[in-house]
């Protein structure tokens, strides 16, 4: 190797919203250079918007702003001291590396590879992701008028036999009805593991709440896929699947809205309300 090349190892630094999901987002890279740690990390986080909540928007920017202080305090830490010290949300990739004359344009082109111009925030746009679905659900009741205000538009997050889950949506109108937003026309393979997940969660709910009703508003792929044919049958055993698009979701929520008794999800079935 030429004097003037120098090993450089790195890593991307991942935010992931929801650890069961696991569908991270690269916000930043960190790399190891003579004089220690070097980082960069988008300055915005608004290009996440189609695929994180307001909520989790304002998360990963606290998330981000904690890590560059902690790095600037302690920039002579290794890449494995850096991983073993994030907990939570945040996380880095395994570490990678490279050489170059230009340490600090090395960085800047692993971080318009990984994070910039990433391909796992393009294929999110490709089609219905679960953000558009929830507004879509939203925007379905609330076409429905006042009928709506018998409705908790938020987060619900229940308890069951043995765990606590979260669904997008506690319904409130005669039965307690829980629904949760999942989409095959992003990232197929999550949407998959998703499925699965929320089978387990409403397989569990049920069998602490005999009377709760609960439903997967699903985007199909826009070809027809195995993946997608398996999440159907498992979501079927424990959940309504309903399509997402407008007709099929307008006639679910009308079937709710059947009439004007009201019976107000429990307390104590609530953890919290995101």
């Amino acid at each position: 190797m030429p004097s003037d090349l120098v090993p450089i190892p790195f890593a991307v630094v991942k935010f992931a919203a929801d650890p069961i999901r696991d569908e991270p987002v690269n916000v930043g890279v960190v790399g190891l250079t003579g004089n220690g740690l070097e980082a960069r990390f988008l300055d915005s986080f608004s290009r996440f918007k189609n695929v994180l909540s307001g909520e989790e928007l304002h998360a990963v920017s606290v998330a981000v702003k904690f890590l560059r202080s902690s790095l600037d305090r302690s920039p002579e830490s290794s890449l494995e001291h850096v991983a073993e010290s994030l907990s939570g949300q945040l996380r880095l990739s395994d570490v990678m590396g490279g050489v170059s004359e230009d340490v600090a344009a090395f960085l800047d082109d692993q971080f318009e590879m990984y994070v910039s111009s990433s391909t796992v925030q393009a294929r999110s746009r490709l089609g219905e992701d679960r953000k558009k679905i929830k507004d879509r659900i939203r925007k379905v009741i609330g076409g429905n008028g006042r009928q709506s205000e018998l409705f908790a538009l938020a987060k619900r997050r229940v308890t069951g036999e043995l765990g606590n889950f979260s669904f997008d949506f506690g319904f409130v109108n005669g039965r307690a009805t829980l629904l949760h937003a999942i989409s095959f026309q992003t990232r197929e393979e999550y949407a998959l593991n998703e499925a699965k997940v929320l089978t387990w969660a409403a397989l569990d709910t049920k069998k602490r709440h005999k009377d709760v009703a609960i439903a997967a508003v699903v985007a199909p792929p826009i070809e027809r896929t195995a993946a997608y044919d398996e999440a159907h049958r498992v979501l079927a055993s424990q959940a309504e699947v309903i399509n997402a698009n407008d007709e099929a979701l307008e006639q679910f929520v009308g079937g709710i809205l059947r009439d004007n008794k009201v019976t107000p999800i429990p307390e104590d079935w609530l953890i919290a309300a995101a």
